[in-house]
């Protein structure tokens, strides 16, 4: 069975426990979707290693790339460069684009960090052809020529953000929609369609009626990678990325109980001590609260 087919019928079985209905939704818009307009959604995104792990129309995805995911993208390519730049990257770097920058000539370039087997390393940089003004690119040929003949120490500087600037709550959204189908593909509708839920799909949809401001930390102070903490007697989820942690409401819980939490761990600088349970960060649309009637059904949230 492929995985798209798999995921739609975990997706419908869901629904069905939650008491939709025999359909499968979008857990982003709730629309009512067939196999033909849903698509493969990663979590987190594409183009930082994320897993197919749930459907979204594809309405919702598309837009959402649009939105604000590009800007994930780029705050990754940027934290990589730093990190060759500043000797956090033990192994030869992707190429990055670059802005090279000599007294008066400023260049684009690629730039690459490279491992000899001896274990040191060294930057390559490539001033590009197609991308200069070619009397830039003759005027700063004959400066490197005359500094290497001369064997003399020259000072340059490098910049990215002209080509990786990011919005920081474009980043944050984009962090938020990944925590939030993270814990729709482990609880199921439940969590998607609660009350607690209600602004945050708003939020990722773009259609916020109020500034949601969502609590992410990039530090993550001993907490365990791409998994997710159950922290049920502060109201909260914690989904712990390889970059990030986000805090999400419990479903179950009043939702005051999570905003004083927060409210806590802003006080404390982050740093408590917690229990939790521990959930494996899920593979596929696994639903536990939509198939376990017990806690799906519960007409009250607990206080």
């Amino acid at each position: 069975m492929k995985k798209k087919e798999k995921i739609f019928k975990e997706g419908v079985r869901n629904s069905v426990c939650f008491g939709t209905g025999e359909a499968y939704f979008c857990p982003m818009c709730g629309s009512p979707c067939n196999t033909e307009n849903l698509t493969l959604e990663h979590v987190p995104q594409d183009s930082i290693s994320g897993k197919e792990i749930i459907l979204t129309c594809e309405t919702c995805n598309n837009s959402s790339g649009h939105l604000y995911e590009y800007d994930l993208s780029k705050m990754f390519k940027q934290n990589e460069i730093h990190k060759a730049l500043f000797g956090f990257l033990d192994e030869t770097s992707e190429i990055h684009r670059v802005f090279f920058k000599h007294g008066d000539i400023h260049l684009n370039a690629d730039l690459k960090k490279e491992i000899m087997p001896d274990g040191s390393s060294f930057f390559r940089i490539k001033m590009l052809k197609e991308h200069n003004n070619p009397e830039e690119l003759r005027r700063s040929s004959e400066v490197l020529r005359q500094i290497s003949d001369n064997k003399s120490p020259f000072e340059f500087s490098i910049s990215t953000s002209k080509y990786n600037s990011y919005k920081k709550t474009n980043v944050e959204t984009a962090y938020l929609k990944s925590a939030f189908l993270a814990l729709t593909s482990l609880l199921g509708y439940s969590f998607a369609f609660s009350k607690h839920c209600y602004h945050i799909r708003l939020k990722i949809l773009g259609r916020n009626s109020y500034d949601y401001a969502p609590c992410i930390s990039y530090e993550h102070n001993g907490v365990p990678k791409s998994c997710i903490l159950e922290l049920f007697e502060h109201g909260s989820f914690l989904v712990s990325f390889e970059d990030a942690l986000v805090f999400m409401p419990h479903p179950l819980c009043d939702i005051s109980i999570h905003n004083r939490f927060l409210d806590t761990l802003k006080e404390s600088g982050g740093r408590m001590t917690c229990n939790f349970v521990l959930h494996e960060f899920p593979t596929s649309f696994v639903g536990i609260m939509d198939r376990d009637k017990s806690v799906a059904f519960r007409e009250d949230p607990i206080q």
